[in-house]
Order: C-alpha cells, then structure tokens, then sequence
C-alpha cells in the first residue's frame, strides 16, 4: 500500500467516525446539518452516512420540520448494534446486566451458582457460562453483537502486567498510570482473581475491574461534569471510590478511594484487611446484618415499621450507630475533596430524606465555611446492580473512543490492556 492511498483511507476513516461522533453527541440531525457543522461536503456525509447505515451503526430517525421544501431525513445512532456485558462475582451469587450504545440497561438478572466450594475454579466458570448463554437467548442477544465481558468483583487490587490477547481489536489508551491495572484483584478470602484465568474460560474478550470503581464510572457516566466526589458503594461488602475533576481515582497502586478502610470506631472489631475498625466493620451491609440477626430486608422493614412492638430500641440504636460512623467518614472525605458526595449501592434503596438530614447534622455539627449543602449529598439508589451496570459502560466507553465519541474523557481503565471484539471496524481497518 502506498503512502498516498494510506492518507487517503486515514482521512475516509476520520471523516467517517466523526460523522458517527456529532450524531452520537446530538442525533435526529440531517445530512446537511452535518455537513454545516463538520464543515464537510454534503456528498462525503451522505456517503458516510451510507456506510454506517450498511453496517448498522447508524439509522433514520423520522423526518425534521420542514422549512420550506421537502422535509429532511435525520439520522440516529443504532443504540443495539453492539452491547456489553457487565457482571459482579459475589461468590455464589451474581448479577449481570447488558448494556447498550447509550449505556442503558438492556436487561438486568440475578442469579445463584449452585456450587459445594464457592472458590473460583473450572466448574465455577462452566455454571457461570452456562447462564450466560441462557440469557443471551433469553433475551435474544446475538454473540457476534457483544464487545465483550466486565467482570467486577471485590477485593484488593495488586499490580500486574497482562499481555494483550490476541486477534482483538484494541482500545485507545487511557489516562491512567502505566503501572497500575486490574490484572489481578485479591479477594478477602486471599485467592487471586487474573484475567488470564477468566479469559480461558471465555471466547469473548474479557475485562476486571474493582467493584468500587465500576460503580463511580456507571456515576459518572450519567454526571460528567461533577468534577469531585467520593462515592460510598454501601453493599454487602463496604466500597469506596474518589473521583477528581471528572476522572475515577486510582492512586500510584490502584489503590485511591478506599473510604472502606478510614479508621472510625474503637470496638477493636477485626477487618478482612487486618486491621481494625475500618468503616467496613461498622456500615457494610454485612455488618448491619451481624449485629441485628437480620437480613437488610427485614431489618429496614422492622425499623420503618409503624407498630411499636417490631420497631424496637435496639434497632433504632444499631441504625443511630450506623449513620453516626457514615456520617463521620463522609465529613472526612468531604474535607480531603471539597466536593459531592454519592451514596449508592445495595442499601441506598432503604436510605430517606431523615437519614439524609441525620448524616448533614455529623459532618455539619460544628458551624464553620466548610459545611456540607444539601444538594452535596446524592442519594443514588440503584441497588449493587450498579456495579455491573458500570463495568458494562468500561466497554461501551472503549467502543465509543474509535469514534471520538465516547461520553467521559477518563477511560477509567488501563485500556492498552482492554480487548474489544470489533469486526466491523477491524475490516474497515484492513479496507484499503
């Protein structure tokens, strides 16, 4: 191939992406809106826009007002040309959910593996598989449509250097260090979790991600311009994540955000990561569930309760407790980022408007410059279904960075190590 026809295919493909990025970024437009303000030929959109259209990325979306002559077609994106897969691993238990082009839900299910040893071995990836392919037929999802897997699961993330699978296309690369990626995360349990280990299990290419920062990038996703925030990821199992002018934080080891483990009682309760009293100890769900001998359900639906004799002073005690540990570590991450503050999670649901005033009156209790305004508490209720939401929106994201168009600038993700199954672009690409 020449160096001329080479030029000559680079520019084609710029001209095609960003005919898909301004209608990702402002859809139902025309062929000569686009050509306006991509100041390009109306005969190089309309060819473009053909393109897309024959390989399903783009669709007509009804006609616009007419100004005078015939009305105009305008033009959308086809949300379901592709879609991602993001799953949470709890052991026994997970949820998955697919997401589309714009990032929604396409579908969200939870459910159990019926294993006798819930450590992640051969037969835990084959019942997994087996459900996987289930939904997709379920829910009619054609394999070839998938960019791939997110798989986000708890734990501690350790430093790693995956090589790149091969025979996927890639992902652009992302801002975040080069030695910091999500090759290996350390359950509690100590078993290691690599991505080596997931992809033999799969043909799909698949991605690992922290729980807690899956979940700010499904945040973020839908308030890109929050600029600061600490998230709170009230699950099973506490989580914690930071994000700084408008990108997930990550720290020097992967390790940035991790509110779980702010030390905050003196109860000498013991924490999976050796310590004592880290906030997990007292505001996980887990814990809420130890000391009341309650699930969450019942817990909340017994201190909610109208009827005296069920809403006892112990529970009501326990949840004071519980708000009073919140409380004092949200005024400690609102003093280290000056900015918002997301609840969310599997408890998030339960939390009301009384809680909410309950955790301003902690972090506001002594009168200075530096309180806490009601609209810098986010109550984001999405269940711990948000954490698949979010690691499916890594890779949505990833797709959309080939066209320029993808909705956050911080890749979240070491994305020189993100595969994508793209065939429809990795033939543009070997197009001449």
């Amino acid at each position: 191939m020449t160096l001329l026809s080479f030029n000559k295919l680079s520019l084609k493909e710029i001209n095609r992406q960003q005919v898909y990025a301004a209608i990702y970024r402002e859809p139902m437009q025309s062929k000569q809106q686009l050509a306006r303000s991509l100041n390009m030929s109306l005969s190089t959109v309309d060819s473009n826009i053909k393109s897309l259209m024959q390989s399903g990325l783009l669709e007509e979306a009804g006609t616009l007002e007419s100004t005078g002559g015939r009305k105009a077609q305008s033009y959308q994106i086809n949300a379901h040309a592709h879609y991602a897969i993001g799953l949470f691993l709890l052991d026994e238990k997970v949820i998955a959910t697919a997401v589309d082009l714009n990032g929604a839900p396409l579908w969200e299910e939870h459910f159990s593996l019926d294993l006798s040893d819930p450590a992640f071995d051969d037969s835990y990836y084959t019942l997994l598989q087996d459900h996987l392919t289930k939904l997709l037929h379920k829910h009619k999802l054609q394999t070839e449509q998938c960019l791939g897997l997110a798989f986000a699961v708890q734990g501690t993330v350790t430093s790693n250097t995956v090589e790149a699978q091969p025979n996927f296309t890639r992902a652009s690369s992302a801002q975040t260090p080069d030695h910091v990626n999500y090759g290996i995360l350390l359950l509690k349990s100590g078993q290691q979790i690599t991505l080596e280990q997931v992809q033999s299990h799969f043909s799909l290419p698949c991605s690992l991600y922290h729980d807690a920062k899956a979940a700010a990038f499904a945040e973020l996703w839908e308030r890109p311009h929050i600029d600061n925030a600490a998230l709170f990821l009230l699950n099973q199992n506490l989580g914690g994540s930071l994000i700084f002018n408008n990108m997930v934080h990550y720290g020097n080891q992967g390790r940035g955000g991790l509110v779980e483990h702010l030390k905050v009682g003196h109860e000498g309760r013991l924490c999976y990561c050796g310590n004592q009293d880290c906030l997990e100890c007292y505001c996980s769900k887990q814990a809420i569930e130890h000391d009341s001998g309650l699930s969450s359900e019942d817990f909340f639906t017994k201190l909610r309760s109208a009827d005296a004799a069920e809403k006892s002073p112990d529970l009501v005690e326990l949840w004071q407790k519980y708000l009073h540990y919140l409380g004092v570590s949200i005024y400690n991450a609102s003093r280290l980022i000056d900015g918002k503050i997301i609840l969310t999670g599997a408890l998030a649901p339960y939390l009301q408007q009384s809680d909410l005033k309950t955790l301003l009156e902690c972090v506001n209790r002594y009168p200075n410059s530096f309180n806490l305004e009601p609209d810098d508490l986010i109550l984001s209720p999405r269940s711990d279904a948000v954490v698949a939401l979010g690691a499916g929106r890594h890779l949505i994201n990833a797709y959309l960075e080939h066209f320029g168009a993808n909705p956050i600038n911080d890749q979240c993700y070491h994305a020189n190590n993100l595969e994508l199954h793209l065939p429809e672009l990795a033939s543009a690409n070997n197009s001449d």
